[in-house]
């Protein structure tokens, strides 16, 4: 206790235990200096409400305050299960209609962006869609929805374009969930033209007149076969009979001349045999030079200063635009997206790959590969593809037999736009070729 709080308490005194008033008086005095008394801090309770977070004590002036607590995380959200469904629509005009369906539990908002072929324009888009030159690929306009999608529901969105003369406009679509360069999913489809149904004559060669003419004459054909036939059998018949009769009517002459003897028949002649032998050895080196020139044909296209395709052994290159699906040997491609602003250091290509192969098969960096103006190509960069999917080395993996990825790969292509890119799934496939121009 403090120094005030030690007061000296006046004693009553054992004589004064028959004086009840001094006694009253003097408990009085006792209350009144117990009360005034000051209290001691130590004895200070302060209530938590129960809405407080525990707090250090204080610390005295210089000394670091430990660290408080750190609350618990909250558990990630549940992984989206966003898809894209693309169905061309129109007759006289190119339209799309793009289904954005969420499977999960969990309500999401999704970015939607559908890129239009070069000489495309929207005319009309809906939902609140916004039309904006693309900053990832010069030359072309993007479409772009931002929506909320509750759980377990799709949310379909359209727009009509303005293609002039063009019998057929491809434009793919991808949904984002993220900021990032790997999309959820995407889908694509192809608008055609419808073609008018014209009523062409019916050629000359196909009319009534003309089929009724075409069996008259081979009737008449065949009676003039036939008469022929006829004719060359009754001659053959009137010579015989006529040698018949003269036989009996010639007179017999004694003796009979004989009958030449019969002639040797002539031997034939045959090639010596080093003449053989030497034709026999001709033809076979005539025919391992040609195998061997062909071989040396092909395998001198695949080098690495020509177009790898032309020299390819299995199949034949397929090329298309962007949004097409392509199918070579062991994957079916299809390039969503080609993200490539002027003067970037790198261009991200999403690319779509389905495994229509009975057999798993394995991607291989090398073997994707971007052509620039100048006519050298470029290779996919493992370690920038790898860091833009999180991590995920997707050319290690083995797709298995029917499995489609949705996937980004980066091509280093130092400030240049490339023209289009190849890709194969195995080294002497023939692969696909998407046109970026």
């Amino acid at each position: 206790m403090s120094r005030s709080s030690r007061r000296r308490v006046p004693t009553i005194a054992p004589g004064t235990a028959g004086r009840p008033a001094l006694t009253a008086l003097v408990a009085a005095v006792v209350a009144a200096v117990t009360l005034l008394a000051p209290a001691a801090p130590a004895a200070a309770v302060v209530p938590a409400t129960p809405t407080d977070q525990p707090t250090a004590p204080a610390s005295s002036a210089g000394a670091p305050a430990p660290p408080s607590p750190v609350a618990s995380a909250a558990p990630p959200p549940p992984p989206t299960n966003v898809t894209v469904a693309v169905t061309p629509a129109g007759r006289s005009l190119p339209g799309y209609e793009i289904e954005v369906r969420n499977g999960g539990v969990a309500p999401v908002w999704a970015t939607v962006r559908q890129e239009l072929p070069p000489g495309v324009t929207p005319l009309a888009i809906s939902d609140d869609g916004r039309a904006t030159d693309s900053a990832v690929r010069p030359g072309v306009t993007e479409l772009s929805w931002r929506l909320r999608i509750p759980p377990f529901t799709a949310t379909t969105v359209s727009a009509t374009m303005n293609a002039a003369a063009t019998p057929a406009v491809t434009a793919p679509a991808c949904a984002f969930t993220g900021f990032g360069l790997v999309p959820d999913d995407c889908a694509t489809a192809t608008w055609s033209a419808p073609t008018a149904v014209r009523t062409a004559s019916t050629p000359w060669w196909r009319g009534t007149t003309a089929a009724g003419v075409a069996a008259i004459l081979v009737l008449l054909a065949a009676a003039v076969a036939l008469t022929l036939r006829a004719r060359r059998r009754r001659q053959r018949h009137d010579r015989a009979a006529a040698n018949e009769l003269l036989a009996h009517v010639e007179p017999n002459v004694y003796p009979k001349p004989r009958d030449p003897a019969p002639r040797a028949p002539t031997p034939r002649r045959r090639p010596p045999l080093w003449a053989m032998m030497a034709v026999a050895l001709v033809l076979l080196v005539g025919a391992s030079v040609a195998a061997l020139w062909t071989a040396t044909s092909r395998v001198t296209a695949m080098n690495a200063n020509r177009q790898p395709s032309s020299g390819a052994w299995v199949g034949s290159a397929v090329s298309g635009p962007v949004g097409a699906p392509l199918r070579e040997t062991g994957f079916e491609f299809t390039v969503y997206r080609m993200s490539c602003p002027p003067g970037a250091r790198q261009c991200v290509a999403t690319v779509g790959l389905r495994n229509v192969s009975p057999r798993g098969q394995q991607w291989y960096a090398p073997m994707q590969r971007a052509y620039l103006p100048t006519g050298d190509w470029v290779t996919a960069d493992e370690a920038a593809t790898r860091a833009v999917n999180g991590g995920r080395d997707l050319f290690a993996e083995t797709v298995p037999p029917g499995d489609r990825y949705v996937v980004p790969v980066v091509f280093p292509v130092a400030g240049r736009q490339p023209t289009w890119i190849e890709l194969r799934s195995e080294v002497f496939s023939a692969g696909v070729r998407v046109n970026l121009t």
